[in-house]
């Protein structure tokens, strides 16, 4: 995924691991007579050697480590900066190990793909023809089960809530078994319709191949994968075993501090660690058809799968292999898989056609003063775009430019990621995450949100549009002559779903704030009773019953300001919100729950004031507002999953 800078980029990165791009994207498009450098061992020495520590030194991280596989081989490999600055330890490419994060999701379709070989998987069978009870995929809509196929191209349907996904120590993370047994996502939408990056998925297909084969899956690859490929310094294992038993980078925030350990559940998504060193043997074994050493995993046939466009939201932009995503759709064309966490980004991208690719790791999130031209564009991203336009420059994109006469107002809306929550509240992911599409005069539109760098778009073919610097390409779906989706080619990972004009989370957020607005209001009356105690004013009491409805109604407002630091605490600390985001911690729930207690008694004491005559006509409406506003607070913060109910 595509990680921003400071608290915006942690929130996004993590919920969308979460967290929102997931671990893919495409390079730029090149001119079509751009002529590609030819790749050697000198020339990809060259590329580490010279670019690395000047984009190291641009993006202002601590370390990275790169290697380069030419002609199915190792032509180059590099560590550059500090595997742990504190220490001024080097990286070394071939013992420095880096937590592996998505891109493990890689290895774990290999062993997918291995039963599939031997006959013991059907990839396109009903998921629970291979799972036990109370691991079952609910049948929520039948006739349409998920399949194999869409675990692996993360078509399945399933939601994408973080709850669950983390324990707070390392003797809490519950098992496989028992992480898909007690998470089970809901399915949200039927398989195939949408792709939707979802850790839940490949979690599930990990515990199929736990089930088929009656060997722990951290076993199983070990000896099936890791073992077989020499990969000595690659396993899947907790990241608090793997700092005791291999030399792991430390990681760090933006700002230089160490990240916190975090402890993930659902390990076949990303709880594997392994060297550049150990990368290059796998990538050199999908470019040898599925055999490395004499040594062969996978037949050729699984492994082209993993190398070919197994779906996909539209044929003209970025779509999914099994186990990888597309980067470029070429010719030629590059698929791979990238990996995030808080501190760690990592990513590979094999070109079959040129029989050349790269992995790289980064133990840390692009510095506070990085100097880098696109926010969006880590350390790890630059360098693996540069490697593309350097030796496998993409062929020209389609032709685009305005035109005038076509209504493009079809198109218009607000668009959310299908990367979402509906169960927890990592559903807040969708107010940074969200697209605003709108018509020009001119016949372009103009796309807005952070994924799609705010600018104007050309048509280049129905439904296709290009990005005015050319450096995307967005594509519509339509659904019975009406347009639901539209795709990115730079993040291939998920779709962005047509919002109706209730759900837009701009105007919640509009909402959210004019309420909580209305509800400070109510700082006027001690305001007010103040006043006339220190002119020493006279005032009639208040009926017993008019001061405590005015007493709930500050509990309304108390709650909503404690909703609000609560959330600015968390994007003001970075390992606050991630132990939050993995965690959801039920106390979480408090304001809004509280204050929807509150909410429900202030509508009674409205009807009650108005009645009885408390306070004057203007006081009344002003309550009576107040008491409209806690309302709308609360059933927004039930809508993002903020508030605690009886009913789960």
């Amino acid at each position: 995924m595509v990680a921003l800078r400071r608290h915006r980029g942690v929130f996004v990165s993590i919920a969308t691991a979460l967290a929102i791009i997931a671990s893919s994207a495409a390079a730029a498009a090149q001119d079509s007579d751009a002529a590609a450098v030819e790749l050697t061992p000198e020339t990809a020495q060259d590329f580490l050697d010279e670019r690395l520590p000047a984009l190291l030194d641009a993006h202002g991280a601590p370390g990275i480590a790169a290697v380069i596989v030419a002609d199915g081989e190792q032509a180059a490999a590099g560590g550059y900066g500090y595997a742990n600055v504190k220490q001024q330890q080097a990286i070394s490419p071939s013992s420095t190990a880096f937590e592996t994060a998505s891109v493990a999701k890689s290895f774990t379709t290999m062993a997918v793909l291995q039963l599939v070989d031997r006959g013991l998987l059907d990839l396109h069978a009903d998921i629970n023809t291979y799972l036990g009870p109370g691991a079952e995929v609910a049948d929520t809509y039948p006739g349409q089960p998920v399949t194999m196929h869409h675990l692996l191209t993360h078509t399945a349907g399933f939601e994408d809530a973080l709850s669950g996904d983390g324990a707070r120590s390392a003797d809490e993370l519950p098992t496989l078994e028992e992480y898909v047994t007690r998470t089970r996502m809901k399915r949200v939408q039927p398989p195939g319709r949408f792709v939707a990056y979802s850790n839940y998925g490949m979690s599930l297909a990990g515990f199929v191949v736990q089930e088929v084969t009656g060997t722990s899956f951290e076993d199983y690859t070990s000896e099936n994968i890791f073992g077989p490929l020499g990969m000595a310094s690659t396993e899947f294992l907790p990241a608090s075993e793997a700092r005791e038993k291999y030399d792991v980078a430390t990681t760090y925030y933006a700002d230089g501090s160490p990240t916190m350990e975090i402890h993930l559940a659902g390990a076949p998504a990303g709880t594997a660690v392994s060297t550049a060193e150990d990368m290059s043997r796998f990538i050199r074994t999908l470019l040898h058809g599925g055999e490395l050493d004499g040594q062969r995993v996978l037949s050729p046939e699984s492994t082209q799968q993993m190398l070919t466009r197994q779906s996909g939201m539209d044929p003209r932009v970025t779509g999914a292999g099994y186990g990888t995503w597309e980067f470029q759709l070429g010719p030629p064309s590059g698929l791979g898989h990238g990996g995030d966490l808080p501190g760690i980004h990592t990513m590979y991208v094999v070109v079959p056609e040129l029989d050349m690719g790269i992995y790289v790791a980064v133990n840390g999130d692009d510095g506070e003063n990085s100097t880098a031209s696109n926010p969006l564009e880590d350390l790890r991203f630059s360098v693996v775009k540069e490697f593309l336009d350097t030796f496998a420059a993409e062929s020209a994109w389609p032709d685009a430019a305005p035109d005038p006469s076509v209504d493009l107002s079809r198109y218009e809306g607000t668009f959310v990621t299908t990367r979402n929550s509906v169960t927890d509240f990592s559903k807040l992911r969708v107010f940074m995450d969200n697209l605003s599409v709108s018509a020009n005069d001119n016949g372009t539109l103009s796309i807005e949100g952070f994924s799609a760098l705010d600018q104007t778009w050309f048509p280049a073919g129905e439904g296709l549009f290009v990005a005015e610097n050319r450096e995307d390409m967005a594509a519509f779906v339509e659904e019975d002559g009406r347009v639901i989706a539209l795709a990115l080619n730079i993040n291939p990972t998920q779709a962005y779903e047509k919002a109706a004009w209730y759900e837009q989370p701009r105007a919640h957020l509009i909402s959210w704030a004019a309420a909580t607005l209305v509800l400070l209001t109510v700082l006027a009356w001690p305001v007010a009773a103040a006043i006339r105690w220190i002119r020493r004013r006279a005032h009639r009491d208040s009926p017993r019953g008019a001061s405590l409805a005015r007493l709930i109604a500050g509990l309304a407002a108390a709650s909503s300001v404690a909703l609000i630091a609560l959330l600015a605490y968390g994007l003001a600390n970075n390992a606050v919100l991630e132990q939050w985001l993995f965690t959801s911690p039920a106390w979480l729930l408090l304001p809004v729950t509280v204050g929807a207690l509150a909410a429900a008694a202030s509508v009674v004491a409205a009807v009650v004031s108005w009645r009885r005559g408390w306070w004057s006509t203007f006081g009344r409406v002003h309550y009576s507002l107040v008491a409209l506003a806690a309302l709308l607070f609360v059933s927004l913060g039930w809508t993002y999953n903020l508030m605690w109910t009886p009913f789960g």
